[in-house]
């Protein structure tokens, strides 16, 4: 999950953006499935 995230922040700083993003993570029990699904429907 760590290097996801990594690479999320690395693409945001050299593209000089910031978007929007949603996630969970089952091996640390943070975020679910809901928020994510809210987030694409949004």
């Amino acid at each position: 999950m760590q290097r996801i995230t990594t690479l999320r922040e690395n693409m945001n700083t050299v593209y000089e953006q910031k978007t929007d993003y949603a996630s969970f993570d089952v091996m640390n029990k943070q975020g679910s499935m809901k928020d994510v699904l809210d987030f694409i429907c949004a």
